[in-house]
């Protein structure tokens, strides 16, 4: 997500880019990341649905408009839509690493685990998506794959550093 004060830079930049071209998708999904980043989520799901209408393949713009019904705490149709985008994109890893966080949220702790799996395998030096898998092992009552999991994180921390 942009930085706040990147935000603050890109919001008449984006406005402007978009009064000028407003039937484009790719700018109502910029549009809505901005937005989304200042937590002006009815807007950011607007701009993201406005996206999503004109370009049905816009992936990125499917996949902003599930984290933010997560963060509206509405689960249940974000998890429907990052699983959409993966039905189109088996490697998108947002779309992953995102449905593994909100089935972890919603108490699926084995289906968390295998979205983070998917997740790993496509980021394997990604220290926060082994961590993240290690808690939903933990969570998963598979204590000894939830070790390895701490393990491998902490061993790629210690190289990144």
């Amino acid at each position: 997500m942009l930085e706040m004060n990147r935000v603050r830079e890109a919001v008449k930049p984006v406005a402007d880019a978009l009064a000028a071209h407003p039937g484009s998708a790719e700018l109502l999904n910029t549009s809505g990341l901005v937005q989304m980043a200042e937590m002006h989520l009815p807007q950011a799901e607007d701009s993201f649905l406005k996206a999503i209408n004109l370009k049905p393949t816009l992936l990125d713009a499917r996949v902003n408009h599930a984290i933010v019904l997560l963060l509206e705490h509405r689960r249940v149709p974000a998890i429907a839509e990052f699983r959409e985008v993966l039905r189109t994109d088996p490697r998108n890893l947002k779309a992953h690493s995102n449905l593994a966080a909100a089935l972890f949220e919603s108490g699926q702790y084995a289906q968390s685990c295998d979205e983070y799996s998917h997740a790993v395998e496509l980021s394997p030096q990604d220290p926060d998506l082994r961590e993240n898998l290690g808690t939903a092992l933990q969570k998963a009552g598979r204590a000894d794959d939830s070790e390895k999991a701490f393990a491998a994180a902490k061993r790629l921390r210690g190289a990144s550093r």
